[in-house]
């Protein structure tokens, strides 16, 4: 709905300001801002706040009209009905040679004058007669007068240089500024023309040598009958180098191509100004020559570095777009990542025809289908705000917002709307560009709802793009809208990589001299020192970088199929050990990646989900998960997840898919690095880290899917954070400096699966080390398991291969060696043996007392049968409380206690968030016993 604001600022366009009257349609006549027409050839809607000209052809929201305030063509002394607001009477103007004669003749005897037009607009005394320049003296401007093909006066247009503010530099007559004209008209006669901005800038490309013509009009109005004139002719567009300028280059190559034998767009060698680039007057002015001009005329199409919507466009965030008011209307790029869509698309006519017999003779009168022979052939840019009012409506209203915006009366019977062709527009859901990350960014999750009419086909979900596009309001509700017409996938840092001498020297420093643990260690104690300042965890540090650099995938052991090859490691301890901080500075150095806060995060927010709109479809929301696909994500406060919250992330974590089962389906990849970082749950006193990582993870499954977990605790190392002055001051001693650390990261993660190597000597040396890690430690925990540590161990090698630039001559495979799986291997057995950590000790104890169980498992049996359906009871229930067990064995509590007190004294089950849980080396030994 127009606003009073709005029409206080349209007073200059409304025939009655104090008193504006819309018809019975909602529509208002307004004068045209842009050709200086008389008679209110502009139609403006009250509720769809849009306008439009139906002779100049100008159209879009009113808002922009507003802004544009500057560029308005109004005549000084226009006639207008007014409730004694006290106009000037207007300035009567004959259209006569002599008016002309005393104008030039005004100007030639004045050589200050004269001087100051031939020094500001290069213009020759030859050209000044030619185009019957004048002056005149009650407006201080300059005129030039405006003739037909038949050299008749038709319209005066006034100039100034330095115009007081709030007044404008150029305008037409009242009344004769409809419609507009090309000019000079003349210059039509030539098979080769430039077409400019301004009339200056025609009258001295004309006198260069250089046939041109422009229009008397805003820079990007044209007539579209004027399109035929210019069949068969070789053009050249060169308009102003700046926003609007550029638009009408783009607009006019699309408008004129069909008719024109060859066309081409010229881009001045000057930068894009938003309001005001420079010109061609500018250009001659500055010394080129006509053959330097035809230097930057390529022989058909536009060549590579001519104008593009990149060229001109303006850099922004998602933020930007959502907060400031300002680039409203701008041409605007904005780099994104694809975090979802609307499951429809629809269908928007890009051509379209209007057909009428003109036999309602009443509303043919106002109709712009009349001027037009009752026929018209009109289209819908990819950039035309109308798109937004057209997206899920209905083909009534439709049709009836196309017919307003062409000045068409859209209530006639008789008139007919055909499309000829379509344009493919979708709703898409963005976040900030995951390739644009610092450490400030990285926390930024803002999501914005985008309407696309680029039409580009096979973009996907978690898909990094390049928006270009506008914000615009929405023609029914205001809403601040983005509509983008150009998607572009920009290289990033997971495509295919060529190395350079120079990276290759910078990242063979990562090499090792044969024991990739010790450089890693050495590779953590500089990032300490630079980059976290988190001093005296260099375990810490390589086990998280170790996350950083693991493979996508990987073949193992010749398997036919890829094998995952991210790393899925847990961190957890006590608070304030650093953990959280490191990881944090880790992601912003490298500027990959985020970093979640699972307190505030929902599964939604890690996972994605299913939403309703108000059209009654449905939108899919990735969550920092699959957006994250073939990244890494930090799931930082673990325990602010519910233990059902983290079964639900399986399918991530096992295939590398999230999958949304609802009302509808959809899945996208998640080959996602996932480094969690966690401490214990509140209100828990866990013995020790294996303890605390059952409470905090929960099922045995969930644990199993961890290659890696490691322990840290307060009493460890004195937690000191290096101030800023001691980082910086590391910096200029950086052992291994931060382009170097990013390339050798993008190295890693652009290694496909058949550069990383893995012969048979290391595949069989891999098995044979497994087999020694599965007998040290107990599969209960399921951390170490004998059917899939060979797995575990050669992700964890493959990454210190990638973390140490472990390569052919080629340096482009990566070799993983023997000397890697020992590194795993060493990793594994120097953070499962701590005492704090627990696993080591448990894995002795589990181990003494599974034989010992073994030993008696006649007798541990027997006691078992002696209670009626409770072998057949543990066989089936993994996890259970008293409760639970009085209820399915009919028995009292004090029976049940007794018995859970049995069990546990016997070392069969243990105690989990309130639960009873039986140890898997029981539950095969009760499956073995029952078979027997």
């Amino acid at each position: 709905m127009l606003g009073k604001k709005a029409l206080a600022a349209l007073a200059p366009l409304l025939e009655d300001p104090d008193d504006p009257q819309p018809n019975a349609s909602g529509e208002l006549y307004i004068y045209c801002p842009y050709h200086g027409d008389h008679d209110r050839s502009a139609s403006l809607n009250f509720e769809s706040t849009l306008w439009h000209c139906k002779v100049c052809g100008e159209a879009g929201p009113i808002s922009d009209v507003i802004k544009d305030r500057d560029n308005w063509v109004i005549e000084e002394n226009r006639t207008r009905r007014s409730s004694g607001s006290g106009a000037k009477p207007t300035r009567h103007f004959e259209m006569t040679e002599m008016e002309v004669a005393g104008w030039t003749d005004a100007l030639l005897t004045s050589q200050p004058l004269l001087e100051v037009l031939m020094t500001r607009r290069g213009l020759t005394l030859d050209t000044i007669l030619k185009r019957e320049i004048g002056w005149d003296h009650p407006y201080k401007a300059y005129t030039i007068p405006v003739r037909d093909v038949y050299g008749e006066i038709i319209n005066y247009r006034f100039y100034r240089f330095d115009p007081p503010e709030g007044r404008r530099k150029i305008w037409s007559v009242a009344g004769h500024g409809t419609p507009p004209q090309l000019y000079p008209i003349d210059q039509m006669d030539h098979d080769t023309l430039v077409i400019c901005e301004g009339e200056w800038d025609a009258m001295l490309t004309s006198q260069m040598g250089i046939p041109a013509i422009t229009r008397t009009s805003a820079a990007d109005a044209w007539v579209m009958g004027w399109c035929k004139l210019f069949y068969g002719k070789d053009l050249i567009l060169c308009h102003d180098m700046d926003t609007k300028g550029q638009h009408a280059n783009a607009k006019l190559a699309d408008l004129l191509r069909p008719f024109a034998r060859t066309l081409a767009v010229v881009q001045l060698p000057y930068p894009v100004d938003p309001k005001h680039g420079k010109d061609l007057t500018d250009y001659w002015l500055d010394g080129h020559t006509v053959e330097d001009f035809m230097g930057l005329v390529p022989e058909h199409e536009p060549p590579e570095d001519a104008p593009t919507t990149d060229s001109i466009a303006i850099s922004v965030g998602i933020l930007d777009t959502l907060d400031n008011p300002d680039l409203a209307g701008q041409t605007l790029k904005m780099p994104v990542t694809i975090s979802g869509r609307h499951m429809d698309n629809w269908l928007i006519p890009t051509e379209y025809t209007l057909t009428c017999d003109l036999s309602q003779k009443a509303k043919c009168n106002n109709c712009q289908l009349a001027a037009w022979s009752g026929e018209h052939k009109g289209e819908i840019q990819r950039n035309d705000p109308l798109i937004l009012g057209l997206v899920g409506t209905t083909s009534n209203a439709l049709v009836t917002a196309i017919l307003q915006r062409d000045g068409v009366y859209d209530k006639c019977p008789a008139v007919d709307f055909d499309r000829l062709s379509e344009m493919r527009v979708e709703q898409l859901f963005v976040r900030p560009s995951l390739e644009a990350n610092t450490e400030s960014e990285r926390q930024d999750f803002t999501q914005r709802r985008i309407i696309s009419s680029a039409n580009v086909l096979g973009l996907t979900d978690n898909m990094i793009v390049d928006l270009f596009g506008s914000t615009v309001p929405h023609p029914l509700t205001q809403r601040n809208e983005f509509l983008a017409w150009e998607v572009n996938k920009p290289p990033n840092m997971l495509d295919d990589w060529d190395l350079s001498e120079a990276t290759v020297k910078r990242i063979s420093k990562f090499q090792d001299d044969g024991d990739p643990f010790k450089k890693c260690m050495d590779i953590a104690r500089d990032t300490i020192n630079t980059v976290t300042g988190i001093r005296d965890r260099e375990l810490m540090h390589v086990f998280m970088d170790l996350v950083f650099h693991s493979a996508l995938e990987i073949h193992p052991f010749g398997e036919k199929d890829a094998s995952k090859g991210t790393l899925d490691a847990l961190i957890l301890g006590d608070t304030r050990t650093g953990k959280s901080e490191a990881a944090g500075k880790m992601l912003a150095d490298y500027a990959v990646g985020d970093m979640v806060n699972c307190e505030s995060a929902s599964l939604a927010g890690l996972l994605g989900g299913l939403e309703k709109v108000g059209d009654g479809g449905f939108v899919v929301k990735w969550g920092s998960l699959p957006v994250n696909d073939r990244r890494i994500v930090v799931m930082d406060e673990v325990s602010g997840l519910t233990l059902d919250q983290i079964s639900q992330l399986t399918d991530i974590r096992t295939r590398g898919e999230a999958r949304i089962d609802k009302i509808k389906t959809a899945k996208a990849h998640a080959r996602t690095r996932m480094l969690w970082l966690g401490n214990y749950r509140k209100g828990s006193n866990p013995a020790n880290a294996m303890e605390g990582m059952r409470q905090l993870i929960g099922q045995s499954e969930d644990i199993a899917r961890f290659e890696m977990v490691m322990g840290v605790f307060t009493d460890e190392v004195s937690i000191d954070i290096i101030n800023p002055t001691e980082i910086a001051e590391a910096q200029a001693r950086r052992k291994y400096g931060q382009r170097a650390r990013r390339e050798c990261l993008r190295w890693a993660w652009t290694r496909h699966t058949h550069q990383i190597i893995i012969d048979k000597e290391t595949a069989e040396y891999n098995n044979a080390q497994a087999k020694e890690v599965a007998g040290r430690y107990t599969p209960d925990p399921p951390l170490v398991m004998g059917s899939n540590v060979r797995l575990k161990l050669i992700r964890i090698a493959t990454a210190f291969a990638l973390r140490t630039f472990s390569c052919d001559e080629t340096y482009q495979n990566c070799i993983v060696l023997p000397k890697h799986i020992d590194a795993a291997v060493r990793l594994l057995d120097t953070v499962y043996t701590n005492p704090r950590f627990g696993y080591g000790n448990i894995s002795n104890i589990r181990s003494a007392n599974d034989a010992k169980v073994e030993e008696n498992l006649d007798s541990i049996m027997q006691k078992i049968t002696s209670y009626p359906n409770l072998l057949d009871f543990l066989a089936k229930e993994d996890k259970f409380n008293s409760f639970i067990m009085c209820t399915l064995l009919n028995m009292d509590q004090s029976s049940a206690a007794d018995i859970i007190s049995m069990l546990y004294d016997m070392g069969l089950i243990y105690m989990l968030e309130g639960f009873v849980m039986v140890h898997d080396k029981f539950r095969q030994s009760i499956q073995q016993y029952r078979r027997i």
